[in-house]
């Protein structure tokens, strides 16, 4: 899977049916972001099923947000994820959901969504600027990478 950065404010409220979860905004929202990344991989979702070793079910459940990704899944995909607390107030992404990619050769990208739209943004002073931002929320308000999975792990022991 090729490499790309996102960061999600997560709020995690979800009931159990089965193996699998009501979607929750936090779990369909890192589906998007795994179904975002593997597309832009060029991956299948057979495909990219085989390279985490779970079934393209599986894969399907997790970017629908039906199913909280174990582990072994998060770790074979090579994702990173940080969470920013609801308690960090304002900071310098909360003019929505944007995606932050770079493609094989290096061009810097950026998805951004709006309600009715979104779009991707090439222009190099654009993206330097959503970059900036996201550099700023990382280090001054999002929980670090071993915290924020230490969230997830708690939150899930509690489902």
């Amino acid at each position: 899977m090729q490499r790309g950065r996102s960061l999600l404010g997560v709020s995690v409220r979800v009931r159990r049916v089965g193996p699998e979860c009501d979607p929750s905004d936090s779990l369909r929202t890192f589906g998007t972001v795994v179904q975002a990344l593997r597309e832009h991989a060029g991956f299948s979702r057979v495909e990219f099923g085989e390279v985490v070793r779970f079934s393209k079910h599986t894969v399907e459940s997790v970017e629908l947000g039906r199913r909280m990704p174990d582990e072994s899944f998060v770790q074979r995909g090579d994702v990173t994820l940080q969470i920013v607390p609801l308690e960090a107030g304002l900071h310098a992404c909360l003019d929505g959901p944007v995606r932050l990619l770079e493609t094989p050769k290096g061009q810097r990208l950026t998805y951004s969504e709006g309600q009715q739209n979104g779009r991707l943004i090439s222009d190099p002073k654009e993206v330097s600027l959503l970059y900036q931002r996201y550099d700023t929320l990382r280090s001054q308000a999002a929980l670090t990478a071993k915290d924020s999975r230490g969230l997830l792990e708690r939150l899930r022991g509690e489902l």
